[in-house]
């Protein structure tokens, strides 16, 4: 299949672009994931430690 050079172009520019918004996608992601974790882990830190272990007097 032969192609015009401008249209193979602006299919090549396109495909690069969808490429660049999913690598972004993906880091936004990342960023979302490492925050709540970090949010969880520091909410963890704060809460009191309840220990489960009967005590013998």
């Amino acid at each position: 299949m032969i192609l015009h050079p401008e249209l193979l172009l602006g299919q090549i520019n396109e495909h690069h672009r969808e490429l660049i918004a999913e690598a972004e996608q993906e880091r936004l992601f990342q960023a979302i994931k490492r925050r709540l974790t970090d949010n969880n882990k520091a909410q963890r830190a704060r809460e009191p430690v309840i220990s489960t272990r009967a005590k013998h007097a």
